[in-house]
């Protein structure tokens, strides 16, 4: 009752100064000056906000460079954490795992049908390459990319296995149903025989692979 009668003197005293005439907004600011509620808020504590409608602190998977977009067909799949940039396709049911980088600023990144590329790895197309072929990086089907590599410029045939920590430079190739072993650096120009097993730093010929591996 005190506050009510503290809200109405509040309110009389303010009419004289804007000519006894009291806007909804002033009625409102007068009344919570003495401490009053006008009502009681049904809206929950916390609101979902969709990540588009967010500007600050927002993560986003697919980023156009000027004039380069990352281009991804229907049944391809991008995790939320990972970045793909610039010159990228992406063909059927290619998946791209968790703060994967595909870096398309030069040239652009090719990856295949059924192709993962798996968490950490890093893939970037050079404006040139030291072989006098093609600097953009191109990826069979069904090739799998295991975690931490990184891939420069460089050709992956089809039904190909690259190891964890592996490095691919610029010019190399691995042809199709070759494996490279984990923690294998393959140099500028060196190329995979298909059906064959490479592994070490730099990477050389360990075996033939079985009909079975391949």
């Amino acid at each position: 009752m005190v506050r009510l009668q503290a809200a109405n003197g509040l309110l009389r005293a303010l009419a004289p100064c804007i000519r006894n005439v009291l806007s909804p907004e002033c009625q409102k600011i007068a009344t919570a000056a003495a401490g009053v509620r006008l009502f009681e808020s049904v809206a929950p504590a916390v609101t979902n906000r969709d990540i588009s409608d967010e500007w600050y602190l927002r993560q986003r998977s697919e980023i156009s460079l000027g004039n380069r977009l990352p281009n991804l067909t229907v049944s391809a799949w991008v995790s939320p954490s990972a970045v793909v940039v610039g010159d990228v396709d992406l063909l059927d049911r290619a998946t791209i795992w968790n703060n994967a980088v595909l870096r398309g600023d030069l040239n652009n990144i090719t990856i295949g049908q059924v192709t993962n590329v798996q968490d950490r790895t890093v893939i970037h197309a050079a404006r040139t390459s030291p072989a006098g072929i093609s600097a953009s990086v191109k990826i069979g089907k069904f090739v799998t990319i295991e975690p931490n590599c990184c891939l420069r410029s460089c050709r992956v045939g089809d039904f190909v296995k690259i190891g964890a920590r592996s490095v691919l430079l610029e010019g190399s190739m691995m042809e199709d149903y070759s494996v490279l072993q984990p923690g294998s650096v393959l140099p500028p120009t060196r190329r995979v025989p298909t059906g064959e097993m490479w592994g070490g730093v730099p990477a050389r010929f360990v075996r033939e692979l079985s009909e079975d591996e391949r």
